[in-house]
């Protein structure tokens, strides 16, 4: 974490040197259109410049990294749960789209000065923006549960094993597990689900379902993603729509009430999991397979 504050000794300094810098001289610097002259003062403005070079750099990594991090995020919760409802981060990914927009926007202010205020273009919007990125950087983050509060993470190497086949076959390459045990495994997940119907439970995690086939959840989540290519999230919810699709041609009940019967916590979800894995909505599959 210590490389995180290399930055800063540079930064206070700057910041003395601003500080220490004569009323005037400062007046001149950031807010006369006079060009500005002295040695001193020259070494101070090509310095600010630098910090504003290096904040643009930095924020930019930051940024990216966040980003990456996020999308691992989002990777990891459906290794180990089958409902995302309050643990996606969906409101940060917003977050970083309206920070790159005040970047833009502060640019444009900063080419065209007061040229464009008639269009609403000033120094008055980015401190808007600013203000609406912190209260809804607070405002959610107050309100966001910690995504595996209840069960833990599976490994970060996992994870990523999951972008390519050839990852996948190096994170296991030490595993215990052989085909054959993968193979065992994988029909024991299928008894679970046809036999025994667990994934009708809304509240199933991947520790829950190890639990139910006997098997740690490490090598549960080896057989989904190797054995199987799929992970946890997929199994249970593909599970759940060929249940939902039985009932929408079985059934007279409402599609909400289908959606809570096969283990889904919300209407929103239910309708995404179904457009995923059957290719339309519930309502055009029961019309296009009645009897």
């Amino acid at each position: 974490m210590w490389r995180h504050t290399i930055p800063l000794p540079f930064i206070g300094i700057l910041g003395g040197m601003l500080f220490l810098l004569p009323a005037e001289t400062f007046e001149q610097m950031f807010f006369s259109n006079q060009q500005s002259t002295g040695r001193n003062l020259a070494i101070v403005s090509a310095s600010f410049f630098f910090a504003v070079v290096l904040w643009c750099g930095l924020s930019c990594v930051y940024l990216a990294r966040l980003a990456l991090l996020t999308k691992r995020y989002h990777i990891q919760v459906k290794d180990v749960y089958a409902n995302e409802k309050g643990k996606r981060l969906g409101w940060l990914v917003g977050i970083f789209v309206l920070i790159v927009f005040t970047w833009v926007y502060a640019f444009v202010v900063l080419l065209v000065g007061d040229r464009l205020t008639s269009l609403g273009v000033s120094e008055s919007g980015v401190i808007v923006l600013l203000t609406t990125i912190v209260w809804l950087i607070s405002a959610n983050g107050l309100r966001q549960r910690p995504g595996f509060e209840e069960e833990s993470p599976p490994d970060v190497s996992t994870t990523e094993s999951i972008n390519t086949e050839t990852r996948v076959q190096k994170t296991y390459e030490r595993s215990a597990l052989t085909k054959s045990d993968l193979m065992q495994i994988a029909d024991k997940l299928k008894e679970a689900i046809h036999k025994e119907e667990v994934h009708l439970r809304d509240d199933l995690t991947l520790a829950k379902l190890s639990e139910c086939v006997s098997v740690p959840p490490q090598y549960v989540s080896q057989t989904l993603s190797q054995g199987m290519e799929t992970n946890f999230f997929d199994f249970i919810n593909s599970a759940r729509i060929d249940s939902a699709k039985q009932l929408l041609i079985d059934s007279k009940l409402s599609v909400l009430d289908i959606a809570m019967t096969t283990g889904f916590n919300s209407r929103s979800s239910f309708y995404k999991a179904f457009k995923q894995f059957a290719g339309e909505t519930p309502s055009q599959y029961r019309k296009n397979n009645m009897r």
